[in-house]
């Protein structure tokens, strides 16, 4: 046998081995309960997620602020910068939002 093919051997049964060699986790039970949030706390998260659907779309929609129903829900929103090319770097901004007094990037 030559060495090559039985270190390639012998790596394969190893790992053969130490798959059966697997231990389960140990299931944790929860102890807490689950709260159901109301209508009200729902919507109270609806601006971050209209700024989160904003952050899909391309930097030219968004230094002008015309990105569709996320920012036309969102008015008075005031970019500053933006950049990404929706692949290798994802799609990025910062502005200032006036009815918030808040920057948000």
């Amino acid at each position: 046998m030559q060495f090559p093919l039985f270190v390639t051997l012998l790596s394969w049964l190893l790992a053969l081995v130490g798959i059966t060699q697997a231990v389960p986790a140990s299931i944790v039970e929860r102890t807490d309960s689950i709260s159901v949030l109301s209508k009200e706390q729902v919507n109270s998260f609806s601006t971050y997620t209209l700024f989160a659907s904003a952050s899909y779309c391309p930097p030219l929609l968004i230094q002008n602020w015309i990105c569709g129903p996320a920012c036309a829900k969102l008015p008075g929103f005031k970019p500053v910068a933006s950049g990404g090319d929706g692949g290798i770097v994802q799609y990025w901004f910062v502005g200032y939002s006036p009815s918030w007094s808040s920057v948000v990037v």
